[in-house]
């Protein structure tokens, strides 16, 4: 990513690219949290960057939590984590890497907003938060892919 933080009007020209590899604890999920937060702190040019940072950082979340607690539920493991932020066109982009069991994503039933449950929300929020939403399947690499489109600031001004 070129330019200063903040308002620079030099355009991005090249993808900014965080990587971590995390203990699939749930404990260290606020690493990711806080590089969601950091990366989407230093992007220029974008409306509303707290809501940004909390919506992605929260789609972020459960979906890590689903591989800690789904794919990694009878061994320890690893989940990569690869966060992009791409020029053109202007997203974010967050891949997650494991090692864990297969998850049937066509099992996923909507949740009934109509009737009170505990679980099964998670997809249906991720969803609402992100742009793209896709899971690739394979044993010894399962691979979850999330992006969000960011407008620039200037296109919002009336």
């Amino acid at each position: 990513m070129k330019g200063k933080q903040g308002g620079d009007s030099q355009p991005e020209t090249e993808a900014a690219e965080i990587r971590l590899n995390l203990p699939a604890e749930i404990r260290f999920l606020n690493v990711l949290g806080a590089t969601v937060t950091a990366l989407v702190e230093r992007i220029p040019r974008i409306p509303q960057p707290e809501q940004l940072a909390f919506d992605v950082g929260l789609a972020a979340h459960e979906v890590c939590t689903n591989i800690m607690q789904h794919a990694y539920a009878e061994y320890p493991g690893r989940v990569e984590i690869v966060i992009t932020l791409a020029p053109a066109p202007r997203r974010l982009i967050i891949e997650f890497q494991d090692t864990g069991r297969v998850f049937d994503l066509s099992s996923v039933r909507e949740p009934d907003l109509d009737q009170a449950q505990i679980h099964g929300y998670g997809l249906f929020l991720v969803r609402a938060l992100v742009d793209e939403l896709d899971y690739i399947p394979a044993a010894g690499n399962n691979r979850w892919l999330l992006v969000k489109y960011l407008a620039n600031g200037e296109e919002n001004r009336q």
